[in-house]
């Protein structure tokens, strides 16, 4: 039989086969389709909850959440008050023994380009572009996307694990411009505007209150009579002949432009662009979006890499906090859609320069765009999804197949480039199911006023157990004094016990009995209008642990929700609403449009071609599959199995594939 050599990973989140058969018959992925022609495809169940941290960390072990720890997006320190929670995508979060430390051992090379939840480097002797994965915030960027406007803008509250002190949204003030040289002919008198900000940076071990000095730049206003003010100029020192100082045309991105920030570390070097949202004629009236901004250096291994791969494909950007400014209307959809195919291209230009010019044997590499359109606009598809509206039905279409036709330019890029002797699996790390009610899940980042009266945290307040109070930004917070029992993160109720948590009020021997009534307050609740149960299970966390969720990381109960109900962020005055989700569901859910199995396709010598499987397989099996097909032993804490099926010649009876016969399935 024969034996690939090498292997190639491609991680699209999100992915679903329902759509990638979809949009393959419609000719939009060329590449995908001659994938699925070369192999074997299969839908593939998470593993619980189901999460972006949690699966692609068993993509690559083959553990389940319990066993490699990683249990939900965030997770909590014992110690540490109960709102203060890590991000989970720091690598050292992970207790399992990754595919690419199996490989090192054996002798081979492993390239990884920003696959999720491997940032810091776990071994010295891999390849490394960034990695970290968090979709909220990235360790590496010295700003996040900003905006700044001459009149009062929304900034859509951060994310649990991101840094809660940076501020997003700024007003600005339009003045008579003084000081400036070498501007363009303007037949208006030129105005102008600063936009100052403090820049951010965070340690290895999560969000740190790190500030850097202010920066402070500059923008010049032009425009004339016959137009009235219609283009901008952006520049450090007031100088428009600066290279560094750059156009800013109405709806349209500049070019890109680097300038030195101050950081608690030492000076970095930042690349950037803008867009020029809005500008009245009179000139009363600007709206000026900031992309991301990134270091030229810090985010590869070895550190050379970043300042090569500058150089030959351009700046790199990512895409955490990337729904943002489209939540809290600062952009349209073109905008986001324009800066996901940005780094769509980045990545397929990465992916073939580092595959042609580097030593590899394994490759792995991750996408996050499909699961933030998902998130986005999944629901603008859906007639039956609260967020339907049939006027923006075919943008909401053609936003998801543009997405998915950028994924495919990846897949592309990395099939040009790998031999006939690549292992290629294509995965993703679960589906997406659009919403279709209006169920906060979770702990409400929206204001108070707009609780759904369905809202977990919400019924846990109406019986007593928890108690709010005013907090930062407009928004409210957890009185902990008053609280008994609360979600914070993922699908966990967290009891705020005395002698455990810092500032604990439940007693001991009230533990259970808290419990209990928690369990019977999720149990009761109900769709007012329907009548339905709005759970599915509910369960103390000793009794989960034959789902794969148990340890440290677990909360006190566990609850999964029916798949019609989520939590999107829901106020129409101030924030646009998310409509697809995943989290708190089950596994194994389908709807007409949307479906929570995860897609892997498997293709490479000695895999079947053509070939859809009936039944689909578990996570956990693609780690100890792909080390069985390349020789290597298991990830030592694999609890998967190999997948026989996939191969056109099955070994001879009772011969293990690889190297680890305990893995052989009978």
């Amino acid at each position: 039989m024969a034996r690939p050599k090498r292997l190639a990973v491609i991680g699209l989140d999100s992915a679903t086969i329902d759509f990638i058969e979809r949009f393959a018959q419609e000719g939009r992925l060329p590449n995908l389709a001659r994938l699925m022609e070369r192999g074997l495809r299969t839908e593939t169940i998470s593993v619980m909850p189901v999460g972006t941290a949690e699966n692609w960390r068993t993509i690559v072990t083959g553990a389940y959440a319990g066993t490699h720890g990683v249990t939900a997006m965030s997770l909590g320190r014992r110690g540490d008050p109960l709102e203060k929670r890590r991000s989970a995508f720091f690598s050292d979060n992970c207790r399992a023994e990754h595919l690419w430390e199996v490989a090192e051992k054996a002798g081979k090379k492993s390239l990884l380009l920003k696959y999720t939840g491997s940032w810091p480097p776990t071994t010295p002797g891999i390849t490394q572009v960034d990695g970290f994965g968090d979709p909220e915030w990235n360790i590496h960027e010295i700003s996040p996307r900003l905006c700044f406007a001459s009149y009062p803008l929304a900034s859509n509250p951060p994310h649990v694990t991101s840094p809660q002190w940076i501020s997003r949204a700024y007003e600005v003030r339009i003045a008579p411009a003084s000081g400036w040289s070498n501007l363009p002919a303007s037949d208006l008198p030129p105005l102008e505007t600063a936009l100052r900000f403090i820049p951010r940076t965070y340690d290895a071990k999560g969000p740190t209150e790190y500030s850097g000095k202010e920066k402070v730049f500059s923008v010049a206003i032009i425009g004339d009579r016959e137009r009235g003010y219609q283009a901008a100029i952006f520049s450090e020192d007031k100088d428009a002949a600066n290279p560094r100082s750059v156009a800013l045309p109405l709806g349209r991105w500049s070019d890109w432009t680097e300038a030195v920030f101050e950081l608690p570390e030492g000076q970095r070097t930042g690349l950037f662009r803008l867009k020029l949202i809005e500008l009245s004629p009179d000139g009363s009236r600007l709206k000026i979006y900031l992309s991301q901004i990134f270091p030229t250096t810090g985010w590869t291994q070895p550190a050379p890499l970043a300042e090569e791969l500058v150089a030959k494909i351009g700046p790199y950007q990512e895409l955490s906090g990337i729904l943002g400014p489209w939540l809290s209307y600062w952009v349209d959809e073109d905008t986001i859609l324009e800066e996901v195919e940005y780094q769509a291209h980045w990545l397929a230009a990465a992916a073939r320069y580092l595959l042609q010019n580097k030593e590899w044997d394994l490759f792995f590499t991750q996408w996050h765009g499909i699961d933030h359109m998902d998130h986005g606009f999944l629901g603008g598809i859906d007639p039956f999804s609260n967020t339907y509206d049939p006027d923006r039905e075919a943008l909401c279409w053609h936003i998801i197949e543009k997405t998915y036709e950028q994924a495919d330019l990846i897949v592309g890029a990395v099939l040009d480039s790998v031999g006939d002797d690549t292992l290629v699996v294509l995965t993703s790390d679960h589906g997406h199911l659009p919403v279709r009610a209006n169920l906060r899940m979770g702990l409400s980042l929206g204001i108070k006023e707009s609780y759904h009266r369905d809202d977990v945290n919400e019924q846990l307040a109406r019986h007593g157990l928890l108690a709010f109070q005013d907090g930062p930004y407009g928004f409210p917070v957890v009185d902990w004094s008053k609280t008994k029992a609360c979600v914070t993160r993922a699908n966990y109720v967290e009891i705020n016990l005395k002698g455990r948590e810092p500032h604990g009020i439940v007693e001991p021997a009230e533990y259970e009995e808290v419990r209990n009534q928690v369990i019977k307050i999720l149990d009761a609740m109900q769709d007012p209008e329907t009548g339905d149960h709005i759970m599915t299970w509910t369960m103390k966390k000793e009794e989960a642990r034959f789902l794969g969720i148990y340890g440290d990381g677990v909360g006190d109960i566990v609850f999964f929700a029916k798949a019609e109900y989520s939590r999107p962020h829901q106020d129409k005055l101030r924030f646009r609403m998310l409509s697809g989700n995943h989290h708190f569901y089950l596994p194994d859910v389908k709807f007409d449009l949307g479906m929570m199995h995860a897609v892997t396709i498997f293709a490479g010598p000695g895999i079947k071609s053509g070939v859809k499987r009936e039944q689909p397989i578990n996570m956990v099996d693609i780690a100890p599959t792909a080390a069985s097909l390349l020789g290597l032993p298991a990830p030592a804490n694999s609890e998967g199995r190999v997948l026989m099926d996939l191969l056109a010649e099955p070994p001879a009876a009772g011969k293990a594939l690889g190297g680890d016969e305990r893995q052989v399935a009978t």
